[in-house]
């Protein structure tokens, strides 16, 4: 099983895409004596599109939290590795909110036109261009919320398996001289 830059966008916007599928969903809902179906119209307009895709991602994201969640009970990446200096840069969360909170601001279009739904996909492109290009996926506000800590660990020389400058994901912390057993995510970030 493997989570990749994808897997972790779409966990970032956890919250994004709950909220933009409350805002546009437009489904009439009337369970009278006297109902009858919704036209195709209605719903298959645009907002209502964005509102369906919106609920897959945003089941998608729970999916891909399961599978962190499953393979961290799985077996490790190596046999226990030695830190020997710790970091921690739990302030890159912060710095990944304010791009997330303008994101956000997306949630004020109307998504009635076209326009609206090019508006959003570009803006969801260029975000996931930047976040996957900079290798900043594993500044996630969901492991914020979740409470990891970001740590950036020092071992020895000739580990291949986890190089000088990685970056691990830790609910309890790393200690200098503490022997870990990370499970991989991708390029140089691991998580415990």
């Amino acid at each position: 099983m493997k989570i990749d830059k994808y897997k972790l966008y779409c966990i970032s916007f956890t919250a994004m895409w709950l909220l933009l599928f409350i805002k546009t969903i437009k489904l009439p809902i009337y369970l009278g004596h006297d109902w009858c179906f919704a036209e195709l119209d209605i719903i298959f307009s645009i907002a209502n599109i964005v509102a369906y895709v919106s609920m897959i991602l945003f089941l998608l994201s729970f999916y891909y939290i399961y599978q962190l969640y499953h393979m961290k009970l799985g077996a490790p990446c190596s046999l226990p590795i030695q830190i020997k200096k710790v970091e921690y840069k739990d302030y890159d969360y912060v710095n990944t909110l304010a791009t997330i909170i303008t994101l956000f601001s997306i949630l004020l279009i109307n998504y009635e036109t076209i326009r609206d739904l090019m508006i959003l996909l570009t803006l969801l492109i260029v975000i996931y261009m930047c976040y996957a290009n900079t290798n900043l996926y594993y500044c996630n506000p969901i492991f914020a919320f979740m409470k990891y800590r970001i740590a950036i660990v020092q071992t020895d020389n000739e580990n291949q398996i986890l190089p000088n400058n990685s970056i691990v994901l830790t609910k309890e912390g790393i200690k200098e001289g503490e022997r870990i057993q990370p499970h991989y995510i991708a390029d140089n970030v691991y998580i415990l």
